[in-house]
């Protein structure tokens, strides 16, 4: 998932600023390192459907260490540009990131280039949970291994289209 495109993000007093690029990854650095979380709007299918385009996302400083499974804010390996990927593997110092939904890793990142983690996610209002726990060593295990897409493709396109039915037959019934 990409920060999105000059569109409003909202540090934790409040504050709209409208960021993108490497200006972005200045700003959410420097909120971090005063120990403060940031909000904003993120865009992409890079991390579906854990995270969706519109989905407000709080990242906050790591505090202790990055896991394997962990939702992180990192600057993408070859470019200043910041992307929410989950940590799939560790080789010494560096973490290999990946989007859950990509064909391949994003590659390694060192522990400087992780500003911090995702730890709250709000869709439409509610707030999601899935993906940010425990479970996310099972999908990062997964992920890693190629098997995430294919597993989401079986059981997600069944469950959205039996809700897409679902939502047409109260509709009209109604």
């Amino acid at each position: 998932m990409n920060a999105p495109e000059r569109t409003p993000n909202t540090a934790s007093d409040g504050q709209e600023v409208a960021a993108s690029g490497p200006e972005l990854v200045e700003l959410v650095h420097t909120v971090l390192q005063h120990e403060t979380a940031f909000t904003f709007g993120v865009t992409g299918a890079s991390m579906w459907p854990f995270l969706r385009d519109g989905d407000l996302v709080t990242v906050s400083p790591v505090r202790g260490k990055v896991h394997i499974g962990d939702v992180v804010a990192v600057v993408h390996p070859d470019a200043e540009v910041l992307l929410l990927h989950r940590v799939v593997g560790r080789t010494g110092d560096s973490y290999l990131i990946k989007g859950d939904a990509t064909a391949q890793p994003d590659g390694l990142a060192s522990t400087e280039r992780i500003l911090g983690r995702v730890t709250h996610i709000q869709r439409t209002g509610q707030e999601v949970r899935f993906g940010l726990g425990r479970e996310g060593r099972w999908i990062a295990a997964c992920s890693r291994r190629r098997l995430l897409l294919l597993i989401l493709l079986a059981v997600w396109r069944p469950v959205d289209s039996m809700s897409s039915w679902i939502g047409r037959a109260r509709h009209s019934s109604g």
